[in-house]
């Protein structure tokens, strides 16, 4: 759970003692779970989120936004020595956004914190941002996961350490669906082309490898086959959130009992729309992703 601080337009920092305006500045819920959480709230799914945030002003402000998602907030912890990891989002006219990281809760998020006698009410158990998630047993979790009758699903997120597979190969067996992206797959596998990434990586234990291909759509990768699904064309003003769009419509499809490819193109349909507006915010129901989808 990461407090998002989101600044547009900035194409250039003003010089010393100056002042430049923005088009828009936000303070939104951030982090891979927690954005994740909130898109399935949107989309109407029953969704309960664990993390960890500091007894500070911007993890009330966060926790308060997701829950007005309509996601459960109860399994949130908050601490008084640590602070809400925290981030800057610097989104130019053009190209690509840069970050400024602040690390916080998430760092120091573990096992104890995570609500294992709870699973047996969940059919689902999903990990976002897992690289980021330092002192939390990926494979414990997971384990717990499937001995309660839960499907398992880990996103990877950019690993800062560069440790990548040393983190992820005790878990992928314990894994439905693994999801990453293209950039993150070729630092995992050494791989450049995704058919190649999603390949290697099914090889190594998870039932289902499914990587996205941002403005490229995404690739699903099963031990017998790989199939592309394109992307929607929608007008972009920022990718900020897009690619945990992706994985709130995919899960919300899975869990309400769609097929795996119907499910793909619910993501990719999140995903568009994300891209719409700043942060998720070009969400707002899952009737509208169903009609972008066609599903």
């Amino acid at each position: 759970m990461v407090a998002d601080v989101v600044v547009r337009r900035v194409d250039a920092l003003p010089e010393p003692g100056t002042l430049a305006l923005v088009e828009d500045l936000k303070l939104v819920p951030g982090g891979c779970a927690c954005n994740v959480a909130a898109v399935l709230g949107k989309l109407g799914a029953d969704v309960h989120i664990a993390g960890l945030v500091g007894d500070d002003a911007i993890g009330e402000s966060i926790v308060a936004q997701v829950e007005r998602y309509g996601v459960d907030v109860g399994f949130v912890k908050r601490s008084k020595e640590v602070p809400t990891s925290a981030v800057i989002v610097v989104i130019p006219s053009h190209g690509r956004q840069s970050f400024l990281y602040k690390v916080g809760g998430t760092e120091v998020f573990d096992a104890s914190m995570v609500p294992t006698d709870s699973f047996g009410s969940f059919g689902f158990v999903h990990i976002g941002g897992a690289m980021k998630l330092n002192s939390l047993d990926l494979a414990d979790v997971m384990r717990a996961a499937q001995a309660a009758g839960c499907a398992t699903s880990l996103d990877t997120d950019w690993d800062p350490t560069g440790r990548w597979m040393s983190i992820l190969e005790p878990v992928l067996h314990h894994l439905d669906y693994l999801i990453t992206n293209d950039q993150e797959g070729s630092a995992l596998t050494g791989e450049s082309v995704p058919d190649a990434i999603g390949r290697k990586l099914i090889a190594m234990g998870p039932k289902t490898v499914i990587v996205k291909l941002g403005a490229d759509g995404s690739l699903l990768v099963t031990p017998d086959r790989v199939q592309h699904f394109a992307p929607n064309k929608v007008d972009v003003v920022d990718t900020t959130c897009a690619g945990d769009s992706f994985i709130a419509g995919l899960l919300y499809g899975l869990s309400s009992g769609r097929t795996v490819e119907r499910s793909m193109r619910m993501g990719n349909a999140c995903g568009a729309l994300c891209v719409t507006q700043i942060s998720h915010f070009g969400i707002d129901s899952a009737e509208s992703v169903e009609a972008l989808a066609r599903v």
